[in-house]
């Protein structure tokens, strides 16, 4: 049986939709609370779960993405598709061009920060934090280093939107002085290097990292030197629209640009999608559940998850680490990866985490035209066609072999035979008259082109023209007969 596959009817699909304000709460009061919608922020931790499942224990949530440009896409896809058929729609699709970096910052020269009381929110000075792309940083350094003496080394997830002066995480503004819309993500790494309460012993500093290689800030808060570092990762997303082909094991394919660019589905807002692209990190770190995204590094140690510290540091390096800070006898130096390192698995987890928002009715649904594909036999045999065939191509196979041993019934064509056919008065009077009538034009030079040396036989086929040539039997046997001139 021989099937092709055959594009159905035009139909409907209903796909996630990230749509105005659907992240972003616009009239929420911004100097007082997070701006971002708190379905959305809740959900957070349903996305984290999902990147620490798929990143570390290989699991699949809902469809695996692939393309065949090897670039990475945000693809919104319905809640379930046909298992028979393959399924072919069109929708906005985000296309990455990601990118992490520890960028140099405005700050060249060590910052001393006066004296500050334990309590938070005292004696506080904003240190703003400038950075190339015109993105600040700004950290109240009394309270991210001052308070907690004990906290020897941290990693912070900044999160976006939170514009509270006294955060220690420290508030984000783009070069518009309004935090910025194009979905990065910032992480502070911090650890204290000289001065009274920064201990040298495992027990009270089981991890300390190695920050030589990257660019760097020295502060000093109550005499206590602290060297931080921003890591910055940009999703750098596009919006277009794509052809999307279910394949086979819940696999959705990113079919190719086509030359000229498809209709907007209009499923995906730009600004909004941006924002859920920083906003789907809120809680790999931890954040509003210790477990969202897996196990933590350490407990209480203020370092976030293991599957944020792997994205950094590389997940070999913390194998040998127990979660228990007690069990660990010696300290465990971590060094960044290498910016491209960071980038791939900044943008595995990304990717993951934004599924969840991406599956219809998460955050919205759109509709979007498509179609089923299904296979259709255009040829097929039964076993008693085929049995039938097989018997009859091998009588004629035997017929075909068998037929070269066969007795001849007529004469054999050989030049005895073709000689006594010609010898007839028929024939002999007619090619007579023929040639002599040639021989005659020949030696006259009447056919145009013609010589003395010309050979007679072209010149009698010539007079011959379309004289009916007829094999006839008589009593004599067959003869060759052509009719007079």
């Amino acid at each position: 049986m021989q099937t092709i596959l055959v594009n159905g009817n035009l139909m409907s699909f209903g796909v996630g939709s990230v749509g105005p304000s659907s992240i972003y709460n616009t009239s929420a009061n911004a100097s007082s609370e997070l701006p971002f919608n708190e379905t959305f922020t809740t959900n957070t931790v349903q996305s984290a779960g999902i990147a620490w499942a798929e990143t570390t224990l290989n699991m699949t949530y809902a469809f695996s993405i692939t393309s065949q440009d090897g670039k990475s896409y945000i693809v919104p896809t319905p809640r379930s598709l046909s298992k028979t058929g393959i399924t072919h729609y069109f929708t906005d699709v985000a296309v990455l061009n990601p990118s992490c970096s520890f960028p140099q910052s405005n700050i060249t020269s060590t910052v001393n920060i006066a004296p500050a009381s334990t309590t938070a929110g005292l004696s506080v000075t904003a240190l703003p934090i400038g950075f190339p792309d015109g993105m600040t940083i700004t950290i109240t350094p009394a309270t991210a280093f001052g308070v907690d003496p004990s906290a020897v080394t941290l990693l912070s997830y900044i999160q976006q939107g939170k514009e509270v002066l006294g955060a220690s995480e420290g508030t984000i503004t783009s070069s518009a002085g309004s935090f910025p819309t194009d979905g990065s993500v910032i992480w502070q790494i911090a650890h204290c290097t000289a001065g009274l309460g920064c201990p040298t012993n495992p027990t009270n500093r089981p991890i300390d990292f190695n920050l030589r290689s990257i660019p760097t800030i020295d502060i000093v808060v109550n005499s206590v030197t602290w060297q931080i570092t921003y890591l910055i990762c940009t999703p750098g997303a596009q919006l277009e629209t794509r052809e999307i082909e279910s394949g086979a094991q819940s696999t959705l394919t990113v079919l190719p640009s086509p030359s000229s660019p498809l209709a907007r589905q209009n499923n995906l807002e730009s600004t909004q999608t941006n924002l859920l692209l920083s906003g789907v990190f809120n809680n790999i770190d931890g954040g509003l559940q210790s477990d969202a995204a897996g196990p933590p590094l350490l407990v209480d140690a203020g370092l976030g998850s293991r599957l944020q510290n792997a994205m950094i540091f590389g997940l070999a390096s913390l194998a040998n680490l127990s979660t228990d800070s007690n069990v660990n006898t010696t300290t465990t130096t971590l060094t960044p990866l290498s910016a491209s390192d960071i980038t791939q698995a900044y943008t595995q987890i990304l990717t993951s985490a934004a599924k969840y928002f991406m599956v219809s009715d998460s955050i919205g649904t759109a509709s979007v035209p498509g179609f089923i594909a299904s296979e259709e036999v255009i040829f097929s045999a039964s076993m008693p066609y085929i049995v039938i065939s097989s018997v009859l191509f091998s009588m004629l196979s035997v017929l075909v072999v068998g037929a070269q041993w066969r007795t001849a019934k007529g004469e054999r064509f050989t030049i005895i035979g073709l000689g006594g056919v010609l010898h007839s008065d028929c024939a002999v009077r007619v090619l007579g008259e023929a040639k002599r009538d040639a021989e005659v034009k020949v030696v006259k030079g009447a056919w145009k082109g013609s010589s003395v040396e010309r050979d007679c036989d072209a010149a009698v086929v010539r007079r011959l023209g379309e004289r009916m040539v007829s094999l006839r039997k008589t009593t004599d046997g067959e003869v060759l007969c052509i009719n007079s001139l």
